[in-house]
């Protein structure tokens, strides 16, 4: 999807992408009260932070375990630590580590353990604990290495003294010219013993002296902190980012917990700036909005999609009507013939005139049928059938436009006549006939009514150039397939933002099970901008070409029923009547 594509979802979706700006820029400048509020309720806060030396220098063979600030700092929160510190101010572990924030320093060497508390004495209580209790744990460790190297020494010795005495033993039985072999060995058992019997004297010598790297360089001293810096420490340490190394933080930038603190206090004198944030993050959450619409809606917004959905050519755009035209059934081909629409309309029949059939190489002599189909109700299917006989008529050529739709009729609108069944109707417009209906209250059957429809069509095709028919929906009853067989050629309508791509798919295969002659596609509802019209017939001038032209309700009269005889009908009284006249007996 290119950006246009995007651009084009955007601006059919404006309305949501502005009101979840405008939300969110109201939530943004309302927090500021909220933030207010906070702030009055929060009192103070204190943190006490104990800072602990890493002595790095050490002196003969015994170098200490942990030499590293980032072992440490982990050890701070986790281990035996906390659990000594728990049990000797009391408290839950888990909770104590929450308030701890380790600082750790590798170019001064430094450890800082601080504590967040409501009370200052508690502040100090729980750094000095923890650092207390690190240096505890970290000497243990180191004693009990010591310890541990100290019986390893001692057991090295004995081995070592074991094998000398062997080698005595080995030598005193061996002849003198062949013990210069075992001599060796016995002399690098010695050097051996030797080594290590001085590593002993050095263990021993340092038994009871603190064997810890750290020290403190600074106890714990309270100080007062607010409310959003308190928060943001014990939030980093329920989420286990409460460790950090100050050597690595760039010169000048400042201590994240206390840029909140700050930054919190800043925000709250300022609605705007948190009115603009807002509006900026409603605006991204109703661009994703728009995105998520646009995927789950079904329906055809564009031309590309019609003839991706249907499989047919678009073979004329039909722009939006206004509300009031599509409410007075304006035969718009007829009584604006400078219109976009009349245009459309004009761009339809000459699309249908070239693919016309032909029998032979010849042009077919019987009139041109076309069925005008739509998948569902309220496509614009009828003002299509309308129209596009008022364009065929003003060519000159003989045209019967039929309703087909005999649950709901409503092409007689357009033309301002009375709906008579079985009866041709004058539509006032020069070569243009009606039949609004074939099937009277009195016979509602669906099968006589279609019956009669093919009776017409057959007899029609005769007295007519060209026979229009304004069928039902396709997917709505099986009326229109009873009479494709009678058909030359099949248009499909379908509204733009009403059409959808399942439908349209529906209509596809059907039309293809059925073998029918589709031509092709009307889009109606277009707003594509069509310069080239605009440039050719401006508003001003379409309307001074047309000012003259005489109206639908001038040029006709009160809609005159033609009652038309045949060999098989019987006059308007009858039933069975056949409403197609005879081309001598018709009058106009």
């Amino acid at each position: 999807m290119d950006v246009v594509a995007y651009l084009r979802i955007l601006r059919r979706h404006w309305r949501m992408v502005v009101v979840a700006g405008l939300l969110g820029a109201v939530l943004g400048a309302g927090s500021t009260l909220l933030a207010k509020d906070s702030t009055a309720k929060g009192g103070t806060f204190y943190k006490a932070t104990h800072t602990l030396f890493l002595d790095t220098s050490y002196t003969g063979d015994i170098r200490p375990v942990f030499t590293n600030l980032d072992q440490m700092a982990v050890l701070v929160v986790t281990g035996d630590v906390p659990q000594d510190v728990a049990g000797a101010i009391g408290g839950d572990p888990k909770d104590l580590v929450t308030h701890i924030f380790v600082t750790t320093n590798g170019t001064l060497s430094t450890i800082d353990i601080t504590a967040a508390a409501p009370t200052q004495q508690e502040a100090v209580q729980v750094a000095d604990a923890f650092a207390d209790k690190l240096v505890a744990s970290i000497q243990s460790k180191e004693e009990s290495r010591a310890e541990q190297l100290q019986a390893d020494t001692i057991k090295t010795l004995n081995e070592l003294q074991a094998q000398i005495a062997a080698l005595d033993a080995q030598i005193a039985v061996t002849p003198v010219d062949q013990r210069s072999l075992i001599t060796a060995q016995r002399n690098s058992a010695v050097n051996r013993y030797t080594t290590t019997y001085e590593r002993f004297q050095t263990l021993a010598a340092n038994v009871g002296i603190s064997t810890s790297p750290l020290s403190t360089l600074q106890a714990a001293e309270a100080v007062p902190i607010g409310r959003g810096e308190y928060d943001a420490r014990i939030t980093a340490g329920q989420l286990g980012n409460n460790r950090v190394r100050a050597d690595l933080i760039p010169d000048g930038t400042e201590n994240p917990l206390e840029a909140s603190e700050s930054s919190s206090t800043g925000n709250v004198s300022s609605p705007f700036a948190r009115g603009v944030i807002g509006a900026i993050i409603g605006l991204l959450i109703g661009v994703g909005m728009a995105l998520v619409a646009e995927r789950i809606d079904r329906r055809i917004r564009s031309r590309e999609e019609f003839e991706a959905a249907y499989g047919m050519p678009v073979l004329a755009e039909v722009p939006l009507l206004k509300a009031s035209e599509q409410r007075s059934f304006e035969l718009t081909a007829h009584t604006g013939p400078f219109s976009r629409a009349a245009e459309a309309y004009r761009a339809l029949r000459s699309s249908l005139l070239f693919q016309r059939p032909q029998s032979g190489g010849q042009l077919s002599t019987k009139a041109l049928t076309i069925m005008v189909a739509s998948a569902t109700p309220k496509e614009g299917k009828s003002t299509t059938s309308a129209n596009l006989a008022a364009v065929f008529a003003e060519s000159g050529q003989r045209v019967l436009v039929m309703n087909c739709d005999f649950r709901r009729p409503t092409l007689h609108r357009f033309f301002d006549v009375e709906n008579e069944p079985r009866h041709v109707l004058d539509t006032g417009i020069d070569g243009l006939m009606l039949v609004s209906d074939v099937s009277g209250p009195d016979n509602p059957n669906p099968a006589h009514a279609t019956e009669q429809q093919r009776r017409i069509i057959t007899n029609s095709q005769e007295h007519f150039e060209v026979l229009i028919l304004d069928t039902a929906p396709l997917l709505s009853t099986n009326d229109a397939t009873e009479l494709m067989d009678l058909v030359d050629l099949v248009v499909v309508v379908g509204r733009m933002g009403q059409s959808t791509s399942d439908n349209a798919m529906r209509v596809r295969e059907l039309l293809s099970r059925l073998d029918a002659p589709a031509a092709g596609v009307v889009m109606v509802g277009s707003d594509a901008a069509t310069n080239e019209y605009y440039y050719y017939y401006s508003r001003g001038r379409a309307k001074e070409l047309h000012r003259d032209e005489p109206t639908a309700a001038t040029q006709k009269t009160k809609s005159k029923s033609k009652e038309g005889t045949t060999g098989n009908g019987t006059n308007g009284n009858g039933s069975t009547m056949t409403p197609v006249p005879e081309p001598e007996t018709t009058d106009g």
